[in-house]
């Protein structure tokens, strides 16, 4: 598969490794907190609006993934 025929993920266009996208979707899940988004769509949430991540406890949220 060549490279303009791949899909591209809104992470893309940030700095998080490719690695960590899973799990950077599921920290924006839980941000915008709407079980009726998808997870692409909530990325899309938080990247227009940052604050949303204020709410959670990222520490806490950390501890879970240890």
């Amino acid at each position: 598969m060549s490279e303009e025929n791949k899909e591209s993920d809104i992470l893309d266009t940030t700095r998080i490794h490719p690695y960590f996208y899973s799990m950077a979707k599921r920290i924006a899940t839980e941000a915008v907190d709407d079980a009726n988004n998808e997870q692409e769509d909530a990325v899309a949430i938080v990247m227009r609006n940052p604050k949303r991540l204020q709410d959670l406890d990222l520490d806490d949220y950390a501890k879970h993934f240890r």
